[in-house]
């Protein structure tokens, strides 16, 4: 894997974040297991059987709306988020705590919304 390659020079507990194109949930298990600390953005066919809310049943909530899981063992989260679009994120560093409000424009009725973000 290429992000295993590259950390050659990074001290163990170091939080790494990692784009879409690199990141899987077997990723952050070994990076877990090496003692690094990972935050990615998945792709939605990297998720394995995560019984994670599905991109579909997401688009009928409205934006800001979010679902999470957390591993059994308690090491690792991924958080599913409605903005445009459904967002994948998974760490096992950090969790959905706190909860920010963001402002997001909306087109139709010209004028900017508050929405939530985990």
């Amino acid at each position: 894997m290429v992000v295993i390659d590259l950390l050659d020079n990074v001290p163990k507990g170091s939080h790494i974040f990692v784009d879409n194109y690199f990141a899987s949930l077997k990723l952050l298990d070994y990076m877990t297991a090496l003692g690094y600390g990972l935050t990615c953005i998945l792709r939605s066919n990297r998720i394995g059987n995560c019984p994670i809310e599905s991109e579909k049943s997401m688009l009928k909530q409205p934006r800001g709306h979010y679902d999470y899981l957390v591993s059994s063992d308690k090491k690792m989260i991924i958080v599913g988020w409605q903005d445009n679009r459904r967002v994948l994120i998974a760490s096992n560093v950090i969790g959905i705590e706190p909860i920010a409000q963001l402002s997001r424009w909306v087109k139709k009725h010209r004028k900017k919304n508050y929405i939530y973000a985990p």
